[in-house]
């Protein structure tokens, strides 16, 4: 037993990679990290962690990483990072965000300056995608889903949901082939506000 052990407050429950749980190991857990002394385990990186706690809820944790910190003045134990899960992801950390839009090649980074083109899709232009679709979906099921989509598109223009409704358009219609062509000469067109 190491000088660590009087240290590992935590009872624990390692569960292995098939599935097998192993119970009452002592831990101690603190933020994404937690300390063992019981390295004859052969805990490996993707197994599992779980603690009961008092109100007899259990928590469960993810090994991400195991660093074995051995015979260093009878204090030999495992330094695992984890990771809870079901955690609720930190609001605080640094998300930057890659945005483009049009045919500028323009690259923006998410910030309160940030610049973003509007796309308007006039009438003539629906009426030429619905063409196209008409013209060059052979699938039934397929051009009623595109069509479908397109009306969504038209229904939520200036509102909130357009960008959603208009990647998931485009999205569909990517993947009909003899589509891509005809679609792809009638975006560049459209009016940005």
């Amino acid at each position: 037993m190491s000088l660590i052990h009087n240290y590992l407050n935590d009872k624990v429950s390692w569960i292995d990679g098939n599935g097998e749980r192993h119970d009452n190991i002592m831990a101690r857990i603190q933020k994404n990290i937690i300390y063992m002394d019981a390295i004859e385990l052969k805990i490996k990186e993707g197994d599992k962690i779980a603690r009961v706690l008092p109100n007899g809820e259990e928590e469960l944790f993810l090994i991400l990483l195991i660093n074995y910190i051995p015979d260093l003045s009878d204090i030999d134990h495992m330094k695992i990072k984890v990771q809870k899960i079901g955690a609720i992801p930190n609001r605080n950390e640094t998300h930057i965000e890659y945005n483009q839009y049009g045919t500028t090649g323009q690259v923006n980074i998410f910030s309160p300056n940030s610049f973003t083109e509007k796309i308007v899709i006039t009438e003539n232009d629906l009426m030429q995608l619905k063409k196209a679709i008409n013209e060059y979906v052979n699938k039934e099921d397929a051009k009623t889903d595109l069509l479908l989509k397109l009306e969504k598109v038209k229904k939520t223009q200036g509102e909130k949901g357009f960008k959603k409704h208009f990647d998931e358009f485009i999205e569909s219609a990517a993947k009909c082939t003899t589509l891509v062509s005809v679609i792809s000469q009638i975006l560049p067109k459209l009016g940005r506000g």
